[in-house]
This record gives C-alpha cells, sequence and structure tokens, in this order.
C-alpha cells in the first residue's frame, strides 16, 4: 500500500448509523469499527480482550482461526484491512475524519499507535449518544464493540472542507469507511499537504489569474476525476456550439466520458478523459472508434482528455489529444462563460 513514512487515511467514524463527533473531539480519539469477535465468545463490559481479538499483534502471533464463525466474509475481508492499517499506523501519521455537511474536515496527528481499549470511559458516553439520537441500545456489546478499537490523536484542527484540495478530498466523499489518501499523480504527498493544512501554512492561491502555469497548478489541485469529465464536456461544449455535448461518464459507461450529437440525432464525437493517464492516447483512440464505428456510418471525432500525463510524443493519428496545457489554454479561452473558471479563479 501506501510508503509506511507517508501515510495519511481518513476514517468516517459512523458506527451504525451514529455520528462518533463529539466523542471523537473530546477524548482525542479516532475510532474504527468490525470489531474482530472471539469464537465463544461472552461479553464483558469491562475487559474487551475477554471477547475480541486484539487486530494489532504482529502476523506471526494473529489467529484468524479464532475469529467467531458467525463471522461474514465481507466483514472478515474488512477486519483484514482494519488490521493493516493497525500495524501499520504510526505516531506522526496523519488523519482525516470529514464532515462536509458541517463545512469541515477535521485533521488530527496520531500520538500513540493503535489500541484494543478495555474498558473505555467514554462507553457510557457513547450509548447515552445512541440513546438520544434514536438509535438502538441492544446488544450493547456489539455498540461497545464499536469504539474499542482506535488510535489517540494529538490535537484536532478544523479545516474548511472546501480547502482540502480536491485530488485529496473525493476520496473522503467515498463510501468506504476507512480508507488510504494517495500521492497525487505527480508525486505530491497527501500527508504533506494535510500537515500543512493541519499547522496553518498551506495557502490555497485563491485570487484572480490568467497565468497558464497557474491555471495548470489549479487544475491539479482542485479538479477530481469526476469534475474533470465535466469540465472537458463544458469546454468542448464551447468550443462547437452547433452540437450538444453529453457527459456520459459513469459505472458501465464502456470507456467513454462524453458523446456529442447533431440536430439529425447523429453521433458526431466522442470523449475519453483520464485524470491519471497509464496508457497511450492511440490505444484509447484505437478502441473508442472501434466500438463506434459499429453503429455509425460516419466516423465520429474523438478526443481524450488527460489531466496527468507524461510523454509528449504520445500523439494518436486519429483523434484530438486534449493535454492539461491545452485544457488550461480552453479554461481561460472561456472563462467569462465556463462556471468552473470561476471558482478556480481563471479570468482574463
Amino acid at each position: 500500500m501506501a510508503d509506511n513514512d507517508k501515510l495519511a487515511f481518513y476514517v468516517k467514524c459512523r458506527p451504525q448509523n451514529a455520528d462518533l463527533e463529539p466523542i471523537v473531539l473530546k477524548h482525542h480519539r479516532v475510532f474504527i469499527g468490525y470489531p474482530a469477535w472471539k469464537q465463544g465468545y461472552k461479553y464483558d463490559r469491562h475487559c474487551a480482550r475477554k471477547w475480541l481479538l486484539d487486530i494489532s499483534v504482529s502476523d506471526a502471533v494473529w489467529n484468524h482461526n479464532g475469529l467467531s464463525n458467525e463471522l461474514k466474509s465481507s466483514y472478515r475481508k474488512q477486519i483484514t484491512l482494519n488490521r493493516w492499517y493497525a500495524t501499520h499506523v504510526r505516531p506522526d501519521h496523519i488523519v482525516a475524519v470529514p464532515r462536509p455537511a458541517e463545512g469541515l474536515c477535521f485533521l488530527g496527528k496520531i500520538k500513540r499507535r493503535f489500541s484494543l481499549v478495555d474498558d473505555p470511559e467514554w462507553g457510557d458516553e457513547y450509548l447515552e449518544l445512541r440513546r438520544t439520537s434514536g438509535l438502538d441500545l441492544e446488544p450493547e456489546a456489539e455498540h461497545i464493540g464499536d469504539v474499542v478499537q482506535c488510535w489517540e490523536v494529538e490535537q484536532w484542527k478544523p479545516i474548511p472542507f472546501p480547502l482540502v484540495p480536491r485530488w485529496i478530498s473525493f476520496h473522503l466523499l467515498s463510501r468506504n469507511t476507512i480508507g488510504l489518501l494517495y500521492p497525487r499523480p505527480d508525486g505530491e504527498e497527501a500527508q504533506d499537504t494535510l500537515l500543512a493544512l493541519y499547522g496553518g501554512t498551506y495557502k490555497p492561491a485563491l485570487g484572480e489569474t490568467a497565468d497558464l502555469a497557474e491555471i495548470e497548478a489549479r487544475l491539479m489541485t482542485w479538479t477530481s476525476p469526476s469534475i474533470f469529465e465535466h469540465l472537458v464536456c463544458d469546454l468542448l461544449q464551447l468550443e462547437q456550439p452547433k452540437v450538444r455535448w453529453w457527459h456520459v461518464g459513469g459505472s458501465g459507461d464502456g470507456g467513454v466520458d462524453g458523446l456529442a450529437i447533431n440536430e439529425s440525432g447523429t453521433i458526431t464525437a466522442a470523449l475519453q478523459c483520464k485524470w491519471m493517464m497509464n496508457t497511450t492516447a492511440q490505444s484509447i483512440a484505437d478502441q473508442l472508434l472501434e466500438k463506434l464505428n459499429r453503429h455509425w456510418c460516419v466516423q465520429p471525432s474523438v478526443y481524450i482528455a488527460a489531466l496527468f500525463h507524461e510523454g509528449d510524443e504520445d500523439v494518436p493519428k486519429n483523434a484530438t489529444f486534449l493535454r492539461r496545457q491545452r485544457i488550461a489554454e480552453l479554461l481561460l479561452k472561456h472563462s467569462s462563460c465556463c462556471a468552473f473558471a470561476r471558482t478556480l479563479g481563471v479570468r482574463k
């Protein structure tokens, strides 16, 4: 997974419909659920080790056969994933607890390694939180089990959610309860960026600019894969007002993110976007054209757009390749009409 010296991760801290934020902030802890139930366990409120396995032990000590037979395979997979974090996260690594609905992301530096807390002082607080939220309290073991696996955090810093760069924050909006925050494709480390935010030294450029190099930098900072697809469709629409560009990207899109159609209902162009491109533009163009030529008599134009890409010699013969520099030029050209240009502060 990630470089153990540069590790940043997020945890949602929302077990079984509860929001642990008050306990997270008060006790300077970050919790992971999916407790590792022992085979034939007997619940003891004051000694979690009697009924749970410690997932932070070494591989030589870990006994997966000691897990309860009642655990489903998906639950066991999550325990395996949590074990990786429990054994790799260490002091000075940084963790994010996102709360976009509050406009915030809480950042904390890990103070101590993972611990299984036998008798958590916040146990009653959590049960009361569930009660006042109208949530189930029984079986109690299932809920206490959600707040005994944790890391202690030095201090929480609330950061305005929009100031977390989008190449990081789009991970925070996933459905996963825990996950790594990977480096940017050009090598910028998530931990370095989040530590700068945590320490108050990260100063994003928010003023207006017409400098192309700065526009490229802002595209890399504030554009997620989804935003990138929508942006390129918008720019192509502004470039080609006589056709209608539609964003169609998503799971099951078959490798096309945008389609253009004329007034007679004929597909005239297709687009594939690569936020991070690790293949050749020519291979993408060939695959897209092969699919389109099955159904349309007139060969549609093909556009390929890439935000992070290396290799200027990669020029497809049968497609238009929009690299980051060209996208920055189009964004500046259409800055008066493109809403995302306003968001990035791009203005002639």
